[in-house]
């Protein structure tokens, strides 16, 4: 018998939910937008972005999604050898393979916390013509070292390597404007910065992301490889409904923070092997079977088998209310 999914921890979603302007507009505006074709050039919603994130406006590409983005750049590259890390977020490989793109990995390792390290520089000097990382990786959750990302950006710049740097789980760190790239957009013209409003903002059925860039011919050929009306009405005005709402992703900060640390402590306590983490999730390692044994109960947490470089017993789970921590724990307690 199928057990109802009561509680999903698998899905790495802001647990303060939609941010109440947006659900305003979804559920009292949104009829009339869905009647009109959208802004095809997103001008609205790039302008709200660029002095959001101090930007130019022609420095950024609105697509259906950062996953849509990054198949996109990754189709207007058409790179022979791409470099990507393991684990990090499979959607990296899958668009590699459909472009005909050969990736070859960089380990991180369990012994190190799977910490970023200067492997990867090594592993440029073989001369990739795309890099690809992920700041907070996705399963682990740790940030890049800022003085190792600069020197990552250094070496693609040198050998004119393009280097795509996913932040979209970047807005969950408490000091997001130290961590982020998106200021040395101006300085390095093969830097790509892909973001998404997914995770951010609780509405990943919308489909909304973007991409920033110095290299302005290279958005164009990006948004080439896309559908002509690629982002709907719908989700352009969500999104600057979103990025009206000032204080929401600093509400998130203490709750994740706290969280966090509760979560971490409790898995602990429970034998389990829990990573480092700067995002709204954690991996940890306990015992195969586990997510069988938490789905019988209602609660769905996300088994990391499919990730290159991890195993059977490796999972992550989305930070949510402490209530619902709680709930997890408590849960967890029974079957372990």
């Amino acid at each position: 018998m199928n057990v109802p999914v009561r509680y999903d921890f698998s899905v790495n979603l802001n647990p303060l939910g939609i941010p109440a302007a947006v659900r305003r507009y979804l559920e009292n505006e949104s009829v009339a937008d869905a009647q009109r074709y959208p802004d095809r050039q997103c001008g609205k919603l790039r302008e709200m972005l660029a002095q959001t994130y101090g930007l130019a406006k022609e420095q950024i590409l609105c697509g259906s999604g950062a996953s849509a983005l990054l198949s996109a750049a990754v189709q207007a590259v058409r790179p022979e050898k791409a470099l990507i890390t393991a684990p990090s977020f499979s959607g990296y490989a899958y668009a590699l393979r459909t472009a005909g793109t050969r990736a070859e990995y960089c380990p991180l390792l369990r012994e190190e916390d799977f910490a970023f390290s200067e492997r990867i520089l090594q592993a440029i000097e073989n001369r990739p013509e795309i890099v690809i990382l992920c700041s907070p990786n996705n399963p682990v959750g740790n940030l890049i070292p800022q003085p190792l990302l600069r020197r990552i950006a250094d070496a693609c710049e040198e050998q004119g390597t393009l280097l795509l740097l996913d932040e979209c789980f970047l807005p969950f760190v408490s000091d997001e404007k130290a961590a982020t790239f998106l200021s040395e957009i101006n300085a390095r013209p093969h830097l790509l910065v892909l973001r998404a409003f997914t995770k951010e903002y609780a509405m990943p059925g919308l489909r909304l992301g973007w991409l920033a860039g110095r290299d302005t011919d290279l958005l164009a050929r990006i948004a080439a490889q896309m559908p002509e009306w690629s982002v709907s009405s719908i989700a352009q005005e969500a999104g600057i409904r979103a990025l009206s709402e000032k204080e929401y992703g600093r509400r998130a900060w203490p709750l994740l923070d706290a969280e966090r640390s509760y979560l971490r402590e409790e898995l602990a306590g429970l034998g389990c092997r829990v990573y480092p983490s700067d995002a709204n999730f954690l991996m940890f390692s306990a015992q195969p079977g586990l997510k069988e044994k938490m789905l019988a109960r209602g609660i769905l947490i996300r088994s990391c088998a499919d990730f290159e470089g991890l195993t059977d017993g490796d999972y992550r789970i989305a930070v949510r209310t402490h209530e619902e921590n709680e709930i997890l724990i408590r849960t967890l307690m029974r079957v372990i």
